[in-house]
């Protein structure tokens, strides 16, 4: 069974991936204001959990190129959304079995020995779980802007979903 940290992880990408429900592809590729669009928060959270988890943790070269240009620091662009999808979904495929093996007495290590992080797996468990809920926030607030009706309720249907035992 996945440790509690994990299964909070799981659980917020299920909500965010939830908050996509309806959305048009050419509504995830505008952008609102100063704000990203959707497609690129798609291939920024995909970025970020290929680079924690695949390639610092698992110690593997990137699955996918594409993503960087999302990556914390890069410019603003416009990803293709399908692909970023497509993208998002192949990387958490390969990540899933690593964080699942994570067990309560690797949270307090360091995440990635070999590249001196300064955080340990549970800490970077606690935000990527976060970053999950702050780009969820955001996109229904893009969503809103452009005026998309009977969005998502949140969080979830926490007694069936995530009912603490």
């Amino acid at each position: 069974m996945a440790h509690f940290l994990i299964t909070q992880l799981q659980f917020a990408k299920q909500q965010w991936l939830a908050g996509h429900i309806g959305l048009k592809p050419e509504d995830a590729h505008k952008r609102v204001g100063q704000s990203n669009s959707i497609s690129w928060m798609v291939a920024h959270l995909a970025a970020f959990d290929q680079k924690l988890w695949w390639e610092q943790r698992g110690g593997n070269p990137a699955l996918n190129d594409m993503v960087k240009q999302c990556s914390y620091g890069q410019p603003a662009s416009i990803p293709d959304f399908g692909g970023s999808m497509a993208v998002w979904q192949t990387i958490q495929d390969h990540i899933d079995p690593i964080l699942l093996a994570i067990t309560a007495e690797d949270l307090g290590k360091p995440h990635a020995p070999q590249r001196n992080t300064y955080e340990n797996t549970g800490t970077l468990i606690l935000r990527q779980t976060w970053h999950y809920w702050y780009h969820l926030g955001e996109m229904q607030s893009i969503r809103q802007a452009l005026g998309h009706k009977n969005l998502q309720q949140y969080v979830g249907r926490i007694p069936f979903e995530a009912q603490w035992t």
